[in-house]
């Protein structure tokens, strides 16, 4: 990996006074009671440690043991490296994980529901050029890994098959040179995605908001009528469910399970 000339590996004296943390990046399980235990501790894996330097260019095992009276619940994992974690993961370094839970845990018509994970992903291009500015680097960029502030993965800065041109003002190998100064929210990958329910029937939403500097609230709109009910919070059940709900607050990393139930006047509704 190279930047303004400068090789950026560990070890490399010549690397000293660049910036060369965004292609350094490791594993977090966020949210599980988990052993933060590892190599550095004579085991033959790595767990929850947020210390642990993975390079561009190499590869780490981990190993998670999840507790057996762990809180069943929506969790999720991203890249931890403190200072180039706000570009990875603001580039959609993550994922949702699920503990699921155990038979005859819930009653029910609550473990009946259709689970559908919701991945709510808010990219702020302007603010990310604005941390790549900070980190005082052109971000040229030609190695696989995250391009700051245009969240796509590819491996070179030629548009191909696999990596298609970038939108106007979009320079995937030059972050301080993308011009846009949109927001853009995805769901699961997509803008403005479409999911079809079936009428009277309870789906339980497991959704997790990925943000950097914003909150999310979430309304309702549109002809259908829907009830929206509370299950859990961060992983946690609540005391008493289900709670009603008008909206749903999610800052950056909470996750909620929301039980959801619509049914309109005619077919298709829109």
């Amino acid at each position: 990996m190279t930047t303004n000339g400068t090789t950026c590996l560990a070890g490399n004296a010549s690397s000293h006074g660049a910036f060369c943390e965004e292609g350094i990046t490791n594993l977090h399980v966020h949210g599980l009671h988990v052993s933060p235990k590892g190599k550095s501790d004579g085991l033959e894996y790595d767990s929850d440690d947020s210390f642990i330097q993975i390079y561009a260019g190499a590869s780490n095992e981990y190993r998670i043991e999840i507790p057996d009276n762990h809180m069943p619940g929506t969790y999720w994992y991203h890249s931890h490296k403190h200072l180039p974690s706000s570009l990875q993961v603001g580039g959609g370094s993550l994922g949702m994980l699920i503990v699921e839970d155990p038979p005859n845990y819930l009653p029910q018509e609550y473990s009946a529901m259709t689970e559908v994970p919701l991945i709510i992903t808010h990219f702020d291009t302007k603010m990310k050029n604005k941390v790549s500015a900070l980190a005082a680097r052109a971000a040229t960029l030609p190695w696989v890994g995250v391009a700051p502030a245009s969240f796509w993965w590819a491996e070179s800065c030629n548009a191909t098959e696999a990596n298609p041109p970038a939108p106007p003002g979009v320079n995937h190998c030059n972050a301080i040179t993308t011009s846009t100064d949109g927001e853009t929210v995805t769901v699961n990958g997509q803008v403005n995605p479409t999911l079809t329910l079936k009428a009277g029937h309870w789906y339980r939403l497991r959704m997790l908001a990925v943000t950097t500097l914003r909150n999310l609230r979430l309304l309702l709109s549109g002809a259908a009528t829907c009830e929206w009910e509370l299950l859990a919070k961060d992983g946690i059940y609540l005391n008493e469910v289900p709670r009603t709900l008008t909206h749903v607050w999610l800052a950056a990393g909470n996750r909620a399970d929301v039980a959801m139930r619509c049914t309109c006047a005619t077919y298709p509704c829109p």
